[in-house]
């Protein structure tokens, strides 16, 4: 969100962040059950506003007003994260995590690809490694602080059932649900969306949540003479089984009515992010802490994030469980 719309929609969200509580009074449940559209119809009934509402809430909590909780997005949107202009990695998604395996491997540490985690091992109640299979080989490593960035739910899965958990940690586990998005990659020879150069958002369309001009931003993402666009898409509702073919169908629809030229386009790829490879590994509010009940064992990503967001989210808890086992470690040296 750029211009003269960031501060004063940070002050309104910032506002009603602070009147969540007396809301909750009003409506005889807690702060974190309010619904998005639930705290909209208290402010008004109009139908295009609550359609760019929940937009908002699908294209930044991957989750229909009715299902995202009102404070995850009014925190974002109260956030300085929110006025960040928008930025793409030349190398795509993957030059971030090669990024970082790079300096792992530069600071001595060793990084392991086509790798599959198989199990967690606990002694006396402390996480001391795992075993993992590299192609063919089944190897145990041994260490001393384990972070997970499988998800909880199949952190859970990797302990195994002979490691007792507590039963509410395990039902909030199993609450947990991914949120799915639908993308349409598509290329064009012109210029469909002029003057975009982030994030277009989109109201009172089917499934047609928001494109992201990616060339706009990061002209080395398409080749010279192209314009590469990501067109979002989220199921209604998001949260319960859908047909994906149907679903993508309904999105390439709404580009054909609602971009010009669409029709000349040439369709890249089409993606459904669901299930064990969903945009988003936790639903805004389904969050849960980056501490589990076995020492030394923790949970990173999108599924502990600690605030609404996205990879900035998530590069917050890992850098916060980073410096959480240092922490221990500089702790335990200290103890003779």
């Amino acid at each position: 969100m750029r211009g003269w719309a960031r501060r004063p929609l940070q002050r309104l969200a910032r506002r009603a962040l602070r009147r969540l509580p007396r809301l909750a009074e009003r409506l005889g449940t807690t702060v974190d059950d309010i619904r998005v559209d639930q705290w909209l119809h208290r402010i008004t009934r109009n139908l295009t506003v609550h359609s760019v509402v929940d937009t908002m809430c699908a294209s930044l909590l991957a989750a229909n007003a009715h299902e995202a909780p009102a404070r995850a997005l009014l925190s974002l949107l109260a956030s300085t994260a929110s006025s960040q202009d928008s930025a793409f990695c030349p190398e795509g998604t993957v030059g971030l995590p090669r990024a970082i395996a790079e300096g792992i491997r530069r600071h001595g540490g060793e990084v392991r690809c086509e790798t599959t985690a198989l199990r967690i091992h606990v002694a006396n109640g402390i996480a001391t490694g795992a075993t993992i299979r590299s192609g063919d080989e089944e190897i145990e490593v041994r260490c001393d602080h384990v972070a997970s960035d499988t998800g909880p739910q199949m952190t859970v899965e990797l302990l195994g059932e002979d490691v007792a958990l507590p039963q509410e940690y395990v039902r909030r586990v199993g609450r947990m649900r991914p949120a799915p998005f639908l993308v349409v990659d598509f290329a064009s020879r012109r210029e469909l969306l002029p003057g975009a150069d982030g994030i277009t958002m989109f109201a009172r369309t089917r499934q047609l949540r928001s494109i992201i001009s990616m060339s706009a931003v990061c002209p080395e993402r398409a080749p010279s003479g192209w314009h590469l666009y990501s067109a979002w898409g989220g199921p209604k509702p998001a949260l319960r089984d859908f047909d994906n073919d149907s679903e993508i169908a309904l999105l390439i629809e709404d580009l054909h009515t609602h971009v010009d030229g669409f029709s000349d386009v040439r369709i890249v790829a089409t993606r459904v992010l669901r299930d064990q490879e969903p945009a988003q590994r936790a639903a805004a509010g389904t969050e849960i802490p980056y501490t589990t009940p076995i020492a030394h064992l923790w949970n990173v990503g999108d599924a502990v994030k600690q605030k609404a967001g996205g990879i900035e989210a998530s590069a917050d808890v890992g850098r916060t469980v980073a410096h959480e086992i240092l922490g221990e470690i500089a702790e335990e040296r200290r103890i003779p």
